[in-house]
């Protein structure tokens, strides 16, 4: 790949040393200008790409789990694809990604409950993993810390309250609904990005339906999740739908 600024300066050389020298300069065959032209196109188009990406992952992060904690471990796939709407005219604003991830939970006898997570990216495209792969790896990755001071009996209402943590964004969140089979559930959080990431702040609504085995084994969450950002002039906007799948123990 050749860098833009190195093109630039190529060029910039070559006149120079033309007008300097009274040289006439050798034309360029139009197969290398394009090629060249290309380069530079798909760099700039990486580059946008990649970074959006970062953007999608940090500022709207999804919790993958609903209000109430279940004891022992949990595993689950979450498969969704974001709309970002302010970049409709470069023809990218429609990002897949993949993650997966797991969770271990505790339920004391008085009825509080912790969960303690993390989640990695499986696939983010396009090719987030193509470049400085450790740190994209930190910045998308999370760890998911939740609790509960009581909770409701089966068939109720549970709530509770985390965070999602990665190297790019922290999120304190809030969640509540009803668990099980045909189970909702809304989260509300507000995304704070650092580090790699300018400074913004993003609500972080989304709304969850589930469903589950009678056993509580295997379930699925369908959702709809946006950020809106705000505060430090940040005005983006985006939008996402996905599926959670999770395994874990009986209940």
């Amino acid at each position: 790949m050749v860098p833009a600024a190195d093109v630039i300066a190529w060029l910039g050389s070559i006149s120079l040393i033309a007008t300097t020298h009274s040289l006439t300069p050798t034309l360029v065959p139009s197969s290398v200008i394009r090629e060249v032209a290309g380069e530079i196109d798909h760099a700039m188009r990486y580059a946008l790409i990649t970074a959006v990406s970062f953007l999608v992952s940090a500022c709207v992060p999804h919790v993958n789990h609903g209000p109430r904690v279940n004891p022992g471990t949990r595993y689950f796939v979450n498969a969704a694809v974001t709309h970002a709407a302010e970049l409709q005219n470069e023809n990218i604003s429609v990002l897949p990604s993949v993650f997966f991830g797991g969770s271990r939970g505790w339920v004391g006898k008085d009825g509080a409950a912790l969960s303690v997570g993390a989640q990695v990216p499986l696939l983010m495209l396009p090719g987030v993993l193509e470049r400085d792969a450790l740190q994209s790896l930190l910045t998308t990755s999370s760890l998911d810390v939740y609790g509960q001071l009581q909770q409701a009996a089966p068939g109720g209402i549970d709530y509770g309250a985390g965070a999602l943590v990665s190297t790019g964004f922290v999120m304190p969140c809030f969640q509540v609904g009803r668990a099980g089979d045909d189970g909702f559930h809304t989260t509300q959080g507000l995304a704070v990005t650092y580090g790699d990431l300018k400074r913004s702040y993003y609500w972080t609504p989304s709304f969850s339906l589930r469903a589950e085995r009678p056993d509580g084994r295997r379930g699925v969450d369908v959702y709809l999740s946006a950020g809106m950002g705000f505060g430090n002039e940040s005005q983006d906007r985006f939008f996402t739908a996905g599926v959670v799948a999770d395994f874990g123990p009986r209940r």
